[in-house]
């Protein structure tokens, strides 16, 4: 798998302490990273907190440690890249993205929304979101170990800032042939998916083959 513009780098923010690897886009730091699916995503909150995969070659997840502690230093931005199952592409951005502390759960911060090509907000303050239960801003975050929303954790086969509506939304779960994500078999409602594409119950539109998540100032 070829990384367009990427580079991976050792880093090791002032204040924090060890160091990490992680793979920069140009000024994007990549937080989260699924496009080969070489990786078990449905790991501990443990796991979570320390992060895990190879930001060099494959997919990895860069820990919730790692998330906080930067997006608390300073004002940080989020953009997600996704494609759909159908290779449909679209990407969307939050001018505002802030993780919480490790005693808040990692409590989800996110604030203005800026969407492309057609996907719609998950902060549950916002009317275009698909429902305040799918939505993600104000959630702490859930392994099948650890959170309030443990189960749906369990069920998706990955931590995520759950809502009570596990299934509409969660960037780590299943990813297509894995766990209880067959698109083959029309078994797609814990697939790694994000429903604010198409609304709710949006089936096999909403399912991912890709996705990225990374964070700048």
């Amino acid at each position: 798998m070829a990384y367009i513009n990427a580079v991976t780098l050792s880093m090791q923010p002032v204040g924090f302490p060890r160091v990490f690897k992680a793979r920069c886009r140009g000024k994007w730091l990549v937080i989260q990273s699924r496009k080969i699916g070489d990786l078990f995503f449905n790991r501990t909150w443990a796991e979570y907190t320390k992060g895990f995969g190879n930001p060099v070659l494959g997919d990895y997840w860069i820990g919730n440690d790692i998330i906080s502690y930067v997006t608390n230093s300073g004002n940080y931005r989020l953009k997600v890249e996704l494609t759909t199952w159908d290779g449909t592409q679209h990407v969307f951005k939050y001018t505002s993205f802030r993780v919480g502390s490790p005693s808040d759960g990692y409590r989800l911060f996110l604030q203005d929304f800026k969407g492309f090509w057609g996907v719609t907000n998950f902060t549950s303050n916002d009317s275009s979101c698909p429902s305040a239960d799918t939505c993600s801003s104000g959630q702490t975050f859930s392994t099948c170990d650890y959170g309030g929303e443990s189960h749906c954790a369990c069920a998706n086969g990955g931590g995520w800032w759950y809502g009570p509506n596990c299934t509409e939304l969660g960037l780590n779960s299943w990813y297509p042939g894995t766990g209880h994500c067959d698109v083959n078999s029309g078994q797609y409602e814990c697939c790694m998916k994000y429903a604010g594409m198409e609304g709710e119950n949006c089936g096999l539109n909403c399912v991912l083959e890709k996705v990225e998540m990374m964070i700048a100032k």
